[in-house]
C-alpha cells in the first residue's frame, strides 16, 4: 500500500513538473467560472482541488472534506503555486539541477511500473515436500564456510587448498541469500565435513559445515503458512532474477573490469 502511495505521488510530481517545463509554451488557461483561486499565470480549478482532496483522503482514510479542510487544501495550493512562480521567474525550471532531478525520477518510476508488471506474471507452486525440506532448514542452526566460483576449474583450485580465504565467507544457513538448493545441500552435510563441487544455478560452490545445533522451533502444521509465504517470496526472487540475468543477456551489457582498477 505505501509503495503504490509513492507511486502515486511520484508521478503526480512528475507529471506537474513537465508541465511547468512545458507550461510557458501555450498555456491554455479555463474559463474563470471553474476557477477557484489564480496564482500569477496559473488557474486553479474546482477539478483540481477535488483531485487533491481525493488525494489526501486516500493517503489518510480518516480525512474528511469539510469547508475548513477545503479551505486548508487550497491555502496548500495556492502556497505550492506561489513558489513555482518564483523558482520559474529565478529560472530554475531550465537549471542542470531542475533537470538531472526530472531524469533521476522518471528513471525510477518507470523501473517501478516495470517491476509492478514482471511481479504480476510471476507465479510460483510450494510442493508439500519442499515445505518440509524448508522447515528441517529452520530447525537447524548451520553455520561454516561457503566458495563461490564462476567456473568448475575455479573450484578445482579452491577445493585443493578449502578454505582459500580469498573466495570463502562465513555463513549462517537461517541468515544468508544463499540459494534455497544450496541450503538443501548444506543440511545433508554432517559437522566438520566438505562438500564436494556444487553446481547451481549456474555458479559452482564448495562448503564447509563448522557447526550445528538443534533449533526449537514450533511444529510443523502450526508454521505451515508462515513457511510457505516466506518460501514463495523466496522463489519469486529467484524468477525475478532469472529474468533480469536474461534481460542483461538480451541487451547485450559490458563490463570493462579493467577500468575498474
Amino acid at each position: 500500500m505505501k509503495r503504490t502511495i509513492i507511486v502515486i505521488l511520484i508521478l503526480i510530481l512528475i507529471i506537474l513538473l513537465l508541465y511547468f517545463l512545458l507550461g510557458k509554451n501555450g498555456e491554455t488557461k479555463p474559463d474563470i467560472k471553474d476557477a477557484v483561486a489564480v496564482v500569477g499565470n496559473t488557474t486553479i480549478t474546482k477539478e483540481m482541488l477535488n483531485k487533491e482532496l481525493l488525494l489526501y483522503q486516500k493517503i489518510n482514510p480518516d480525512f474528511r472534506i469539510t469547508e475548513d479542510t477545503k479551505a486548508k487544501v487550497l491555502n496548500n495550493l495556492i502556497n505550492k503555486y506561489v513558489l513555482i512562480e518564483e523558482a520559474k521567474r529565478e529560472k530554475l525550471d531550465t537549471s542542470p539541477e531542475f533537470i538531472n532531478k526530472i531524469r533521476n525520477y522518471w528513471e525510477e518510476t518507470l523501473i517501478q511500473i516495470l517491476y509492478k508488471r514482471a511481479e504480476k506474471k510471476i507465479d510460483v507452486v510450494v510442493s508439500e515436500e519442499e515445505l518440509r525440506d524448508f522447515y528441517d532448514i529452520k530447525k537447524k542452526k548451520v553455520e561454516g564456510f561457503v566458495g563461490t566460483y564462476l567456473t568448475e576449474e575455479e573450484a578445482k583450485r579452491g577445493l585443493k587448498n578449502f578454505p582459500d580465504k580469498s573466495a570463502v565467507k562465513y555463513f549462517d544457513i537461517n541468515n544468508s541469500n544463499l540459494p534455497l538448493k544450496l541450503k538443501l545441500e548444506i543440511k545433508n552435510l554432517k559437522e566438520g565435513e566438505i562438500s564436494p563441487i556444487l553446481n547451481i544455478e549456474g555458479k559452482f560452490y564448495i562448503i564447509k559445515v563448522t557447526k550445528i545445533d538443534e533449533k526449537d522451533i514450533p511444529p510443523f502444521e502450526k508454521i505451515r503458512g508462515m513457511l510457505k509465504n516466506e518460501l514463495s517470496q523466496i522463489k519469486k526472487q529467484r524468477k525475478f532474477d532469472e529474468w533480469l540475468n536474461s534481460l542483461k543477456k538480451r541487451t547485450n551489457v559490458k563490463i570493462y573490469y579493467s577500468n575498474l582498477r
